[in-house]
């Protein structure tokens, strides 16, 4: 497992639409088949983005200094065709940001001297700057973000009429029709039946190699492959590597209208997700309906193994990270991450001995969790379930 993650944090970012995405996707294939697995490259089409150039704000007034911001995935750009252009203007507070479904920051307006918007600052109010999605989809306008003490110093000098001016950049473009990929492992069975979906995403923002988020969760996921190849579980596992989670969940919404379009989606069991691995003590359970999470507590109670780690269980299950989709269509959920909110999506994402540790325990408890989900047995919500599905949207 560790060469695996070594391996895959060698590759750099891998931005989705990157050769090293796409040679990411490519290694997780080969072990899967390497492993004894039936591979399946599941494409599907997004709208792409391409960074043409540094990006970067400054503020002109009422302090002259450049300060860290990154573009938000999807921003639209300062510039066109070759030039790269910016823009320069007061700085107005507007009100939130939602970000995801789950964090509320606050946003800003770049403006002319006639009050017009040229573009948008979102401020994080807890920790460095970093990338986020536009989950509502693409902006016409530049859209920058910045960290809670930039967030802290536009408030004040708001607060203070010192009128903020700021300059930035911006260069980007659309590439309607990208085409990305998920990775798909599943048993040479001739009929799987009923299978449990076992997942991590192996896209990574476009600043950062992704130690936590997510090659570690790629390379647990692997592991657990090779683990229940040499010893199989009773019923089926299938394994996937999700593409472009980081674009708003493009991968695993597509694996779940690919299955709704085949018909087959009653045959998913349950989602078992692997999202971020980092350095805490403290794991995270994402899990619904509720009475899925009391069968997951039972089994996760029943290991008697947590190694002094707290478990703290999150229901409904926060949206996200790529079992959204699934809990929406009804299927039962279960995601492990050990949150690391200090280095998400940060350059400093890489290596660390102390992600590893809670690697080897997160493959050990989703080996458990597997093998009792795919149980021909296995309810994973017993009793009657009222309604087709979750409707979250």
């Amino acid at each position: 497992m560790k060469s695996d993650w070594e391996r895959l944090l060698g590759l750099g970012p891998k931005f989705m639409g990157t050769r090293s995405a796409d040679k990411a996707a490519s290694f997780l294939a080969e072990q899967l088949s390497i492993a004894g697995y039936e591979v399946m490259r599941q494409e599907f089409s997004y709208l792409g983005w391409v960074l043409k150039g540094e990006p970067y704000l400054k503020i002109i007034r009422p302090v002259a200094r450049r300060v860290e911001a990154y573009p938000f995935l999807w921003s639209g750009s300062t510039g066109s065709g070759d030039t790269a252009g910016n823009i320069s203007g007061q700085v107005v507070y507007l009100g939130k940001h939602n970000i995801w479904g789950m964090y509320d920051w606050d946003k800003f307006a770049i403006t002319d001297e006639s009050g017009a918007i040229l573009g948008y600052i979102s401020g994080r109010p807890a920790g460095p700057a970093i990338p986020q999605v536009l989950s509502h989809g693409s902006s016409r306008l530049p859209h920058f973000i910045v960290g809670e003490s930039t967030l802290r110093e536009l408030h004040e000098w708001i607060g203070r009429n010192l009128d903020p001016i700021v300059e930035g950049s911006i260069w980007c473009e659309y590439a309607p029709g990208t085409v990305g990929a998920n990775i798909i492992g599943r048993p040479r069975v001739k009929s799987p039946g009923q299978r449990v979906v076992v997942s991590a995403h192996y896209d990574t923002m476009y600043n950062t190699s992704g130690g936590y988020d997510n090659a570690a969760g790629s390379a647990c996921l692997l592991e657990l492959a090779r683990r229940l190849s040499k010893d199989p579980v009773a019923g089926t596992v299938e394994f996937v590597f999700f593409g472009a989670e980081e674009w708003a969940l493009a991968g695993s919404k597509a694996y779940i209208q690919a299955a709704l379009e085949s018909g087959n989606m009653r045959d998913i069991k349950a989602l078992l997700n692997l999202d971020g691995v980092g350095r805490g003590d403290e794991l995270e359970v994402w899990v619904g309906p509720e009475p899925f999470e009391t069968v997951v507590q039972g089994l996760i109670r029943e290991t008697g193994k947590t190694s002094g780690r707290e478990v703290v269980y999150k229901f409904p299950p926060p949206p996200g990270s790529d079992h959204a989709p699934f809990y929406t269509e009804g299927i039962p959920v279960c995601m492990l991450t050990f949150n690391d909110q200090p280095i998400l999506h940060r350059p400093e994402d890489g290596y660390d001995e102390k992600k590893l540790q809670n690697m080897a325990f997160t493959v050990d408890l989703a080996e458990r969790l597997a093998r009792a989900f795919s149980e021909p047995a296995f309810l994973a919500v017993p009793g009657p379930v009222l309604g087709s599905g979750l409707n979250m949207q």
